[in-house]
């Protein structure tokens, strides 16, 4: 019965190797993972949390685009609107009230080729697992996806 115990708050982490040929992995707490974490160099910070199958977990997002590709693209402003987003759902679907300056984790990973941010919505249930973390989503773009084009309809009906 310990060994369960202890696995389940264990987590799973992965480091890219400084060679960049790949990667190391990490089994640790959360509280024994921060201790060492906390003191790497900014430039030795390449790990991320493996979110194991079947497993709960909070919502998240992993977004990126290439800033020389996409000028235009204001990736802080798409941020705040998927949080928006998110919220409104979650009121919506599970009467679930979500404050996202408490709520709302995210982390910076963006560099001159690449745009990046790791969004982790952390509600006071974890979803079952990674599958229901998929429907979500996928509610939550067609919903994305419908105000769009509302919008795209006003805008038209306007110039005319």
């Amino acid at each position: 019965r310990q060994p369960e115990a202890l696995q389940e708050h264990l987590k799973v982490f992965s480091a890219e190797r400084e060679s960049g040929k790949g990667r190391t992995f990490i089994c640790a707490t959360a509280a024994r993972f921060w201790s060492h974490y906390k003191d790497l160099h900014s430039d030795q910070r390449h790990h991320y949390e493996i979110i194991r199958q079947g497993m709960p977990c909070h919502l998240y997002f992993d977004l990126e685009f290439d800033p020389r590709v996409n000028p235009e693209v204001d990736g802080d402003g798409l941020v705040d609107l998927l949080v928006l987003e998110c919220v409104a759902l979650m009121k919506e679907l599970f009467n679930i009230t979500l404050k996202p300056e408490q709520k709302v984790v995210e982390l910076d990973s963006s560099g001159p080729s690449k745009w990046s941010r790791h969004v982790v919505v952390q509600q006071r249930r974890a979803f079952a697992h990674n599958g229901h973390v998929n429907a979500f989503v996928r509610v939550l773009i067609e919903r994305l996806r419908n105000k769009a084009e509302l919008e795209q309809q006003q805008q038209q009906q306007q110039q005319q």
